[in-house]
Formats: structure tokens, C-alpha cells, sequence
């Protein structure tokens, strides 16, 4: 669900450092964190209960 740089980082687990590097930036930039808030939203509209139930019916209507 996260795509680096377009609505949040990857970082690796592992690495605090990077963890930090990564949540300061968004901190610190308000641009940044308006334009991940804004593809998070638009993403998550993807995973609509509406739009999963629609593709359940599409796909099980090719096997009736």
C-alpha cells in the first residue's frame, strides 16, 4: 500500500537512522506531507469496500 516517495517512504526496519531521516522529512516539509496525504487518500479509494465488492461481482460473473 506505501509507494516510496509518492505517499510515504520504505525504509528498512532495521535501520533507526533512516527511520528517523525519513519521518523528519515529512515533518519538516509541509508540501511533502500535504502531497502524501492526498495520494494516501486517493490510493486507499482503490481498496473501497463499493469498489472491492464491484470486482468480487465482475470476476465471479466470468465463472457463472
Amino acid at each position: 500500500l506505501i509507494s516510496h516517495g509518492e505517499n510515504g517512504f520504505i525504509v528498512d526496519p532495521k535501520s533507526v537512522g533512516n527511520m528517523a531521516d525519513a519521518i523528519c522529512k515529512v515533518l519538516d516539509d509541509d508540501a511533502l506531507y500535504d502531497e502524501f496525504s492526498k495520494n494516501t487518500l486517493s490510493a486507499v479509494k482503490k481498496y473501497s469496500k463499493e469498489r472491492v465488492i464491484e470486482e468480487l461481482r465482475e470476476a465471479y460473473s466470468q465463472f457463472i
